[in-house]
């Protein structure tokens, strides 16, 4: 998962909040969410969706709301929404109208700081390991919601672990850093993961 900053809330979204005054998230058009989610992926999100770190784009994508956006006013709330995949098995579908405090909302905080990855299996697993701490509860909550340790979504990473693995086996230390450099910059998928991997090489 992705620390996200949100930027101020776009002078787009601000006008048609003024003009048209809407009641519910049903009152928000097409235009209205296509042009959020560019200002998202472009300004905040790199065009990563922030739970999976798949890469996507505006036709690839939907507005999550954090909290439900059913709550209050939550559904115009720009610190309330993010951009995320269009996958039917993870993240924001998975992740519906699910929320409670033990949520890691990468807005307020570093879900890396409670996550970590074990590279044999390309699973996301909580940082801590007494199952009793808020922290691995938290952590698995979020997991859980989101289901990343999804099937597709875990082989995917798996396989990439292993092409890391096959690289070590014939490049030196700096090469292999260099390439993982290179796949930051590339905006490959799973940007924590290639930065847990360049970890090694620091």
């Amino acid at each position: 998962m992705l620390k996200i900053t949100k930027t101020l809330d776009p002078i787009h979204h601000v006008e048609f909040k003024k003009k048209r005054n809407p009641k519910s998230w049903d009152d928000y058009g097409p235009d209205i969410k296509s042009s959020l989610k560019t200002h998202m992926l472009d300004k905040e999100q790199d065009g990563y969706c922030p739970y999976c770190e798949r890469m996507i784009n505006v036709d690839t994508s939907h507005i999550e709301h954090i909290e439900p956006k059913h709550k209050a006013s939550n559904y115009k709330a720009y610190d309330n929404m993010l951009t995320s995949c269009n996958d039917p098995q993870t993240c924001g579908h998975a992740k519906k109208g699910t929320f409670s405090n033990d949520f890691l909302n990468p807005v307020l905080i570093e879900p890396m700081n409670f996550l970590k990855y074990k590279f044999e299996t390309g699973e996301i697993v909580p940082s801590k390991i007494d199952e009793s701490h808020s922290d691995y509860q938290k952590a698995q909550f979020t997991i859980d919601t989101l289901k990343l340790n999804e099937k597709d979504l875990l082989a995917s990473r798996k396989v990439f672990n292993l092409q890391i693995a096959n690289m070590c086996t014939y490049m030196d230390d700096e090469a292999v850093k260099m390439a993982l450099k290179g796949y930051l910059e590339d905006k490959l998928n799973f940007k924590t993961l290639i930065e847990f991997h360049l970890q090694n090489y620091s």
